[in-house]
């Protein structure tokens, strides 16, 4: 397994997402309002849209995106949601905010 980067705890770390991964979160996870406001407020970076988020937030959000996918009867839903739960995972495995 590779070295996982160190942050500070409450740094961010960037999750990129397509608009219409953003717009499956928004519209069909809900995910709790400061995580939404967030959401909301992608900066745009070459064709994709950038969201600065802590670790504990990535993981929050992941949870909340697998509930989704899961309980979803929407094929398109599930594969787009599972897409950004994979983003989530690999950014999760390659920081880590823990002390060594």
């Amino acid at each position: 397994m590779s070295q996982r980067k160190r942050v500070e705890p409450g740094d961010t770390v960037p999750l990129m997402l397509t608009a219409a991964e953003r717009d499956a979160i928004v519209a069909e996870v809900v995910p709790p309002p400061d995580l939404e406001d967030k959401l909301r407020l992608g900066l745009a970076k070459g064709g994709r849209l950038q969201y600065l988020l802590t670790l504990d937030e990535l993981d929050e959000l992941q949870g909340w995106v697998a509930a989704t996918a899961n309980h979803s009867r929407k094929q398109a839903l599930q594969r787009t949601l599972d897409a950004v739960f994979n983003k989530i995972e690999w950014l999760l495995e390659g920081y880590t905010d823990e002390e060594k």
